[in-house]
């Protein structure tokens, strides 16, 4: 039994692997050294090697280079272990805030403790937070707020119990009236300044 399951795994590994090949181009060598990453990692993390695998194939559909999916799997899964997102969820949205805010790729695990950090010390879930910041991700952006103040008003907003979608709408019109009241100057400026 022992060995068929060690079979097993193996061939769960192999077709987790075949399927980063599919979505990230890579030499043989780069390959056996994410292979090789996911075991070890998979040795001392509640995480199985194809599951990290098969979060490497995600990143890399995602828009992460094979270079960059060892950190975006261990992010990922770190978030799917210690928090209530799930590995899909935590992919996307990592990907997608990054893309949107022009992140480093090489920030991912900064973006994955300031979640963790949040969640834990607000009155809220790391899911939310997440799903708060990618949703104002694009007109605070534009107004010139940094990652630490999208996730810091995230967390801020979730922890009152605002809702994300609706939330982050709200959120997003109010930001981005008050950077045209700025533009245009007049009335508009004038009551949000009285208001602040």
């Amino acid at each position: 039994e022992i060995g068929s399951g060690l079979v097993g795994s193996e061939m769960c590994i192999r077709d987790s692997l075949t399927g980063v090949r599919k979505t990230v181009d890579g030499t043989e060598e780069q390959y056996r050294q994410l292979k090789e990453s996911a075991i070890e990692f998979s040795k001392t993390n509640a995480v199985s090697a194809d599951q990290i695998l098969d979060i490497q194939a995600l990143g890399a559909q995602l828009g992460f280079s094979i270079d960059e999916l060892d950190d975006f799997s261990r992010v990922v899964s770190g978030l799917d272990i210690a928090t209530d997102m799930n590995a899909e969820q935590a992919a996307t949205e990592l990907a997608q805030f990054a893309n949107i805010v022009k992140m480093s790729h090489s920030d991912v695990s900064r973006y994955g403790s300031a979640i963790v950090n949040l969640g834990n010390n607000l009155a809220t879930t790391e899911s939310s937070v997440s799903s708060m910041g990618r949703r104002i991700a694009a007109a605070t952006n534009q107004v010139g707020m940094s990652t630490p103040d999208i996730l810091g008003w995230s967390g801020a907003m979730s922890s009152l119990g605002i809702e994300a979608e609706a939330g982050g709408s709200a959120f997003s019109t109010l930001i981005s009236n008050m950077s045209l009241a700025v533009q245009q100057g007049g009335d508009g400026l004038e009551q949000f300044a009285d208001v602040a």
